[in-house]
């Protein structure tokens, strides 16, 4: 498969980059419609929380002592670029995951662990050696399970982002200031 599309200009990377996406999102997809077990996924989000130190030992979630590193480095301490490409995505397909699973294993029993995992992610944050796109979608995370599990354009009560008619900014003026200009009045 590799060597059909390479002619395409897609590098093995992003292939393999988009492969593991699909495959989260497919286990996430599972796991939301209620076949893959709670326990099933919060070892998924386990093992994606989980990361190479310079040893080449697993560092579990909660290990505090090998979450304090250097910043000066562009990513993780210790690690190679390999390794920690492997890190951002890792942090991406967890993402992911929890974005379409995270409402289901946010449950009286799971909630423990995710707090954990949104802690280890805090401190991931705090370090400040994640590339900007890896930063804004574990920050995206963290605000969407703050929201219940409600993504912002769905929990808005109006679309913020589609174009005004001059009548609707005349309303919030009047709303804000107590003042209704009217079109007689502009000129």
């Amino acid at each position: 498969e590799f060597d059909s599309r390479a002619g395409d200009g897609q590098s093995d990377k992003e292939l393999v980059r988009r492969r593991c996406l699909g495959n989260v999102r497919f286990m996430g997809e599972l796991g939301r419609l209620g076949i893959v077990t709670e326990r099933m996924l919060h070892d998924t989000c386990k093992k994606l929380l989980a990361r190479k130190s310079s040893t080449s030992s697993v560092t579990p979630v909660g290990d505090v002592a090998n979450d304090r590193q250097d910043t000066s480095s562009p990513g993780p301490k210790g690690l190679t670029a390999e390794e920690t490409e492997n890190f951002y995505m890792d942090l991406e397909c967890f993402c992911l995951f929890l974005t379409i699973v995270g409402k289901n294993m946010d449950t009286t029993n799971g909630c423990k662990l995710l707090d954990q995992y949104f802690a280890r992610l805090q401190r991931i944050i705090e370090r400040g050696s994640l590339p900007p796109r890896i930063r804004f979608m574990v920050e995206d995370l963290c605000d969407l399970r703050k929201n219940d599990w409600v993504a912002k354009k769905i929990g808005q009560k109006y679309n913020t982002n589609a174009p005004k008619t001059i009548k609707e900014i005349r309303l919030e003026v009047a709303q804000e200031t107590g003042v209704y200009v009217s079109p007689a009045q502009e000129r």
